[in-house]
């Protein structure tokens, strides 16, 4: 790579990619399809995927767990490159990440904002649902015992519970369902105090359910948006997509979020994710992640490419903003292993079977770029046979 302090192709912005999952994996590949962007990544080696993407220019590793380290990798960028855009993955941390920088990062051009950090918390989204008027699960924020027992004493179990943030990646689990409170109880005592919870009803229904709304806004207002819904998860019900579909503009789904986002003046990628209740139809928010989400590759393959409007407009280029025109269905690999051995469900095959009378894509598997994949199958044979 040329050592020289400037970047390739019209001196374009380099887009850095935070993370190295499957997320990261996705919006690489969304990403290329202007090849005159330069592409660079970050983030952990041993798990990670997407540096082995042949799509990127330069890959940094650095130690997620370590702030100090993140930071030094994100000062040798900086005083590498001219410009550099930042894209956060896959999780909210990243997000943080940019928007508390201890350092000067004066060669970054990013419009994340400090109230991000806010909106991010699940108690924030729940009081912005509220303020908008669209409908949010009967809740409770608990960090005491006395906020425990009032969430048993007045909702309605099953309940849901789930981190308030998990920004810090300290939160011992993601989210979790009690049918009864005793076992709400034993879980959550031991951790009050330390962390907090929001306690919700379950909404009930299947993962094909749960309704996403991805777009790319400028200051609240929209200007690319993509429909889609989950299938299955992994794990099943609380878990990231499995296999998942583009649909059609769901005009509830589609008001609310612009709502939401106009309320908090947002800009960026975005996805907001709603249920609808089995029983009435209603849709309920489930949360706000501002960022880019795991499938958010579904969105370019239906013909509305959320990160490349997001560079355009930062890298001050009209951004290329299509209309979702395509049908296209997801395919996380993995989650049909996870769910028929560890789940003993088989929901996934009537979904795989589907997925081959129509246009699909994989999370990893990709015969344009190659690598990502044959390094997960080798780790899966060694997890096989260990």
């Amino acid at each position: 790579m040329d050592t020289s302090k400037q970047n390739v192709s019209k001196d374009l912005p380099v887009a850095l990619i935070l993370g190295t999952g499957l997320c990261a994996l996705g919006t690489i590949r969304s990403l290329k399809e202007d090849e005159d962007i330069s592409i660079i990544v970050m983030g952990n080696e041993d798990k990670g995927l997407a540096q082995h993407s042949k799509y990127i220019d330069a890959y940094y590793p650095c130690k997620e767990d370590d702030l100090n380290d993140i930071y030094a990798v994100l000062k040798k960028i900086n005083d590498f490159y001219q410009n550099v855009i930042p894209i956060p993955t896959g999780a909210d941390f990243w997000v943080n990440v940019i928007i508390n920088a201890p350092i000067k990062l004066d060669h970054f051009i990013t419009d994340l904002k400090p109230e991000y950090s806010e909106l991010m918390k699940k108690n924030v989204q729940q009081k912005l649902a509220e303020k908008t008027k669209i409908p949010y699960p009967p809740s409770c924020r608990v960090h005491s015992r006395e906020d425990l027992n009032k969430a048993c004493e007045s909702l309605i179990f099953p309940c849901v519970v789930k981190p308030v943030s998990r920004v810090d990646r300290k939160a011992p689990f993601r989210i979790r369902s009690y049918k009864k409170a005793n076992a709400l109880f034993k879980d959550i005592e031991p951790l009050l105090g330390t962390y907090d919870f929001l306690v919700s009803t379950h909404i009930m229904g299947p993962d094909k359910n749960i309704y996403t709304y991805g777009s790319f806004a400028v200051d609240g207002i929209v200007k690319a948006h993509y429909t889609g819904r989950k299938l299955t998860q992994r794990p099943m019900k609380f878990g990231v997509a499995g296999f998942a579909e583009s649909i059609k503009d769901i005009k509830t789904v589609s008001e609310y979020s612009k709502r939401l986002l106009n309320e908090s003046n947002f800009s960026g990628i975005s996805q907001i994710e709603f249920k609808k209740d089995k029983e009435t139809g209603k849709y309920y928010l489930m949360e706000i992640n501002p960022r880019i989400w795991l499938w958010i590759q579904t969105a370019t393959a239906s013909g509305v490419n959320l990160v490349l409007a997001y560079y355009d407009h930062l890298a001050k280029r009209p951004p290329k903003t299509h209309q979702q025109s395509k049908k296209c269905m997801f395919i996380n690999g993995l989650s049909m292993f996870d769910n028929s051995f560890r789940e003993k469900n088989l929901t996934w095959l009537f979904y795989y079977i589907k997925s081959r009378f129509v246009p699909h894509i994989y999370s990893i598997k990709d015969r344009k770029d190659p690598k990502p994949y044959k390094i997960e199958r080798q780790r899966f044979y060694k997890k096989i046979i260990h």
